[in-house]
């Protein structure tokens, strides 16, 4: 992705969720790097009831969770990584966010995350067998690396024009400085 521009997300992370459907929206070029929130040592995640909140306020779906929220979603974010460097990366993430937490499904199950797929017109077997090779998991990795060095600390994270904006409410308030420019 590089340093220069980008967005860093988590599919485990509900605060991420926000971000991922904003974003486009003022910035639409910015690119996406799904990475594993515990790998590059984010926070904890704060109270999910905040972000439904959030999620009200801002008209996005109504927010219907999955029974349990998962700590981490390798297969997902896998896919997330082969859906970016397919060129589908936005529309990946807004609908994986939007199945797990606007349709309360459990992105930790493959049948979801194939869902997920083939509503970005991405099939299941290219999707299966992307997973199974090192492309995507090295991209991860680095996606995971780049995060560490700009030195994001909470998701969601923006770079922007040599600028690290990190957690919701900054990345709220860019996309909110970013309306009124």
């Amino acid at each position: 992705m590089g340093s220069a521009r980008g967005l860093y997300f988590d599919l485990a992370d509900p605060r991420c969720w926000p971000a991922v459907e904003l974003l486009p929206r003022v910035v639409p070029t910015v690119p996406f790097a799904a990475v594993r929130g515990r790998k590059i040592g984010v926070a904890e995640r704060g109270e999910v009831e905040e972000v439904w909140e959030v999620a009200k306020r801002l008209g996005l779906l109504p927010a219907r969770p999955p029974k349990r929220l998962a700590a981490e979603l390798e297969e997902a974010s896998l896919a997330a990584v082969y859906a970016a460097m397919v060129g589908k990366g936005v529309a990946f993430a807004q609908a994986a966010f939007r199945h797990a937490f606007a349709a309360g499904r459990d992105l930790s199950s493959w049948d979801n995350v194939v869902i997920v797929g083939a509503s970005c017109e991405i099939h299941p077997r290219a999707l299966a067998a992307a997973l199974r090779g090192a492309g995507v998991h090295r991209r991860l990795e680095e996606n995971e690396r780049e995060a560490e060095r700009v030195g994001v600390v909470e998701l969601p994270a923006v770079v922007l024009e040599g600028r690290v904006h990190q957690g919701l409410e900054a990345v709220l308030a860019l996309v909110e400085a970013e309306v009124t420019a």
